[in-house]
């Protein structure tokens, strides 16, 4: 028995070295290429930002202002539009907080040396214009419609009335004896008179005026065209 042992032994170290230097069979490489695995990235979707749109901003234009032109005044009721001769106005005189009524009427006008010659016969103690001046004779009818009373009376005279110049300049009354009939009367509601009322004017002045009833600012009132 002990002799089968040692010769194991002796063929286990006789079989050990043909073991170390036995060459390792290496097994067939596979020669297929193998694809490289490319990964493809995954698309990447931009979400559009969005877009916001801002409202154009409104401009209101204006609505054009149209200026409407100032009505004309009434004829014969303003400086700027005076009546012309033998029209008859409708005025309203204030005196001291008192309203009288009239219709008037610019009959005629008589001017220069015609007036003069006139004037100069109805009273010989008239002076005649100064240099660069004129007469003019004016007839004028007035008609008293009412008055604050039937029983107030109205004293009518040439002062009354006024001559005013082309330019605007208020013409100084002439203390002068005017012809027959004289605008000289008493008169009650409901009566009239009609006569001769004279100015003096400068000569160049080709449209003068003649105005009644104005306040003391000289506003408002009838006008006539003295020419």
């Amino acid at each position: 028995m002990k002799r089968i042992i040692i010769g194991i032994l002796i063929l286990a170290l006789a079989i050990l070295p043909l073991a170390g230097c036995t060459t390792p069979v290496s097994a067939p490489s596979d020669t297929t290429p193998v694809e490289p695995v490319v990964e493809e990235p995954e698309p990447v979707v931009e979400e559009p930002e969005p877009v916001v749109e801002e409202p154009e901003p409104v401009v209101e234009e204006p609505e054009p202002v149209v200026e409407e032109p100032e009505p004309e005044p009434t004829t014969g009721y303003a400086r700027s539009n005076p009546a012309p001769i033998s029209t008859e106005l409708f005025i309203e005189d204030e005196w001291f907080g008192d309203i009288y009524e009239f219709n008037i009427t610019l009959l005629e006008i008589v001017r220069g040396a015609k007036a003069w010659s006139r004037i100069e016969e109805a009273n010989m103690f008239n002076d005649p214009p100064p240099s660069g001046f004129e007469y003019i004779l004016a007839k004028i009818r007035v008609e008293y419609v009412e008055g604050p009373t039937p029983d107030t009376s109205f004293w009518l005279t040439p002062y009354d009335f006024t001559a005013i110049s082309s330019e605007g300049k208020e013409y100084e009354g002439e203390a002068t004896v005017c012809p027959e009939p004289q605008l000289d009367a008493d008169l009650y509601p409901g009566a009239s008179h009609e006569g001769w009322a004279a100015f003096v004017v400068a000569v160049q002045d080709n449209k003068p005026l003649l105005t009644f009833g104005r306040d003391f600012r000289g506003r408002g009132g009838a006008w006539w065209q003295l020419y």
